[in-house]
């Protein structure tokens, strides 16, 4: 199963994941969840991970992906472009990089908050998708109950914001 990623205009992710799904296309939208405080009391949200772009799983070939995405692409002015490393087709995302992203996002696709302590200056994550993952936390603000990650994600390293509540610290 190839992942392919599509990149579209700004606020149009979920638009553009249902009018894909509508044509037959497996598409999803990475979320993760945060802490958002309202009237006291603090809520978990869903926000998108990667704005700006939409996932699609496929069994086509980056050739017939392709075409298919060419000809849908005319029915949606939203549709801007499909990523890719080179002309030559090679896989937008390489199998590393999709297995991490599946470890992180599990089944549902959302980046579920974790739950960590930091012990001698060292982050240890007892609870949640980035246990295995401490090395590449980057921040943390304990305030706002997040880490910043450093990931490969198409040949170029990237940061994304996720959900860490920080128990303890000695």
């Amino acid at each position: 199963m190839m992942w392919y990623i599509i990149y579209v205009r700004g606020g149009q992710e979920n638009k553009i994941s249902t009018f894909l799904n509508e044509h037959h296309l497996t598409s999803f939208i990475p979320m993760k969840e945060k802490y958002h405080k309202k009237d006291g009391k603090l809520l978990k949200v869903h926000q998108i991970l990667f704005s700006n772009y939409v996932f699609i799983e496929s069994d086509k070939n980056y050739i017939e992906f392709t075409e298919t995405f060419n000809q849908i692409k005319i029915k949606n002015k939203n549709l801007i472009k499909q990523l890719r490393y080179d002309i030559e087709g090679t896989p937008p995302l390489r199998d590393d990089e999709i297995q991490f992203l599946k470890k992180l996002l599990g089944l549902n696709k959302i980046v579920e908050s974790s739950i960590g302590l930091i012990e001698n200056d060292q982050v240890i994550i007892t609870d949640g998708p980035l246990m295995g993952f401490e090395s590449s936390i980057v921040y943390i603000n304990r305030h706002k109950k997040e880490a910043k990650l450093e990931i490969d994600l198409l040949g170029s390293k990237r940061e994304v914001t996720v959900s860490l509540e920080i128990l303890t610290k000695t």
